[in-house]
């Protein structure tokens, strides 16, 4: 798929118009002699000179004889590229159909377009990085939100390599004591007892357990969690909606009714992000329209990671047990939240009565104003309710992707079909504990891509990002 020696250009900026600049990314033997024949430096050194100097060259790159652009040129001397390879990066101005024209002078001097991927599998191939860094730079690039961001960072780090690295080489070390044992079983030379065996092997069982277990599934993140407010006509939803976006998201007023459609926005927290959605007022209805914005209510509701059952206490106690009556009809197994609104304006008396009735009805709440008070703790609940913190804040935590994941429950498995082995003394045979030590390692080798069939390897750079 990818020929060693080839020079390859692409766009390594978003090609959407109006950027204030393009980036043309070339890597290959012949990136330097290809710009040469191209670029103008307005330095009156020579080129050979201006391209070792590992600084920006301004210059102006030559479209055709009576053409040229402003650039800026980058140049990376191998092995100390993203490569390992020589690699330039030629910024010009931000036009689409330059950065076009650019590629098709560089097309037209024996280089060829990059596959989906390539630069980065590159940066893999020739040991710049590892498997692990190699699929993060894929989430980077797609990453659109925080939680997003964060854990690609942690693996563009190498925090996955490592932690897996660490357990591969005392499983190494394991192993060949297991084997020193086979080669020399007929010299009678014991290397390590049955007992010393398992002693090292336990440790190594559970720093991976705990990997596994401090662990999150990459496709959780990507998940962008679904949270809807609910409750009766004008309790105050779409107002808690915008003062919680900080902008005018939802149409409020005083009349009962207003919010006709399902609206949402992401919701931006300290520690992640989460998508907002307002409802229309749930309630006994009478006019096809409403029937049907109840409809999409009820399906919101349905689809939702987390409901925030939003109640107007200066209501009186009938109109609050009524509330409280349909919320219990309505809600099922999703996460729930009651928020008491209005407190801001409500009496001692009213106060009194209404928590009252909250308590005999037994529910987890939280009180708040959507007019004044400073809503940042329910913020703070959302983002608890959601498990937001759950990785951000967690240094051991790692997203894995379902690859990953599998490779690591894969050498789980087999480092316990050793344990298995050593605590069954009369039927632990060394060459089946040496098999199973071998796959644990291997199924650990998949996970940096130091083990990795080639179809493997296809199959994750066919869905790269283009500009990586």
């Amino acid at each position: 798929m990818y020929t060693p020696g080839e020079t390859i250009v692409a766009q390594s900026s978003p090609s959407a118009s109006g950027g204030f600049r393009a980036i043309i990314r070339m890597s290959g033997a012949k990136s330097f002699s290809i710009t040469g024949q191209r670029f103008t430096p307005n330095n009156q050194q020579s080129f050979a000179m201006l391209s070792k100097q590992w600084h920006a060259v301004s210059g102006l790159w030559q479209l055709n004889s009576n053409t040229h652009i402003p650039c800026i040129c980058f140049f990376f001397e191998a092995p100390k590229s993203y490569t390992t390879e020589n690699m330039v990066e030629i910024n010009i101005p931000g036009s689409p159909l330059l950065a076009q024209w650019v590629i098709e002078t560089i097309l037209a001097s024996n280089c060829r377009m990059a596959h989906r991927g390539e630069f980065t599998a590159r940066a893999f191939f020739n040991g710049r990085i590892d498997l692990t860094q190699a699929e993060a730079v894929a989430q980077l690039i797609a990453a659109q939100n925080d939680q997003q961001l964060r854990a690609a960072e942690k693996l563009m780090a190498g925090d996955l390599f490592t932690k897996t690295d660490q357990i591969a080489s005392t499983l190494a070390q394991l192993l060949a004591l297991v084997e020193a044992d086979i080669d020399f079983s007929e010299e009678d030379i014991p290397f390590a007892s049955l007992l010393q065996l398992q002693k090292i092997l336990q440790p190594i069982i559970s720093t991976l357990t705990l990997l596994i277990a401090h662990s999150v599934s990459w496709e959780k993140i990507n998940h962008l969690p679904r949270v809807v407010l609910a409750g009766l006509a004008n309790s105050g939803k779409s107002t808690l909606v915008n003062k919680l976006l900080n902008t005018d998201r939802a149409i409020c007023s005083d009349i009962a009714g207003t919010t006709r459609d399902v609206l949402s926005a992401p919701l931006t927290m300290t520690h992640g992000e989460c998508l907002l959605i307002d409802t229309a007022g749930l309630g006994a209805v009478i006019d096809p329209l409403a029937k049907q914005t109840q409809a999409l209510s009820h399906t919101a509701l349905s689809d939702c990671d987390l409901l925030l059952y939003v109640i107007d206490i200066t209501g009186t106690p009938t109109q609050i047990k009524y509330s409280l009556s349909h919320y219990h009809n309505i809600v099922n197994t999703t996460p729930t939240v009651l928020v008491i609104n209005k407190c801001d304006i409500f009496s001692d008396d009213i106060d009194k009565k209404s928590m009252e009735i909250v308590h005999i009805f037994l529910l987890e709440y939280i009180t708040v104003s959507a007019i004044k008070s400073n809503l940042s703790e329910l913020k703070n609940l959302i983002a608890n309710k959601l498990s937001l913190l759950e990785f951000s804040t967690s240094q051991n935590s790692i997203a894995l992707s379902s690859r990953q994941r599998n490779a690591l429950f894969a050498a789980s498995s087999s480092l316990n079909n050793a344990a298995t082995l050593l605590n069954d003394p009369p039927n632990c045979e060394h060459e089946f504990l040496a098999l199973d030590l071998r796959e644990a390692l291997e199924h650990l080798g998949e996970v940096s891509g130091k083990v990795l069939a080639d179809d493997i390897l296809v199959k994750l750079y066919s869905s790269w990002p283009t500009i990586s």
